[in-house]
């Protein structure tokens, strides 16, 4: 949201279009390589995140 408020469109709503989230608290373990893909595209995104900061975007 930041990237395209910074290009000026300031109107935009934002809207969940990959959403995951469907009975994720029911699988909450202590089995951290039964999770590596969900750690996986949380990392993926983090990074993303601070690559725009970082790039001034």
């Amino acid at each position: 949201m930041a990237s395209f408020e910074r290009a000026g469109w300031d109107e935009l709503v934002p809207y969940p279009v990959d959403y995951r989230a469907d009975g994720i608290l029911d699988d909450i373990d202590w089995d951290l390589a039964g999770h590596l893909d969900t750690l996986d595209l949380a990392i993926k995104e983090w990074v993303g995140i601070w690559a725009y900061a970082a790039s001034g975007r």
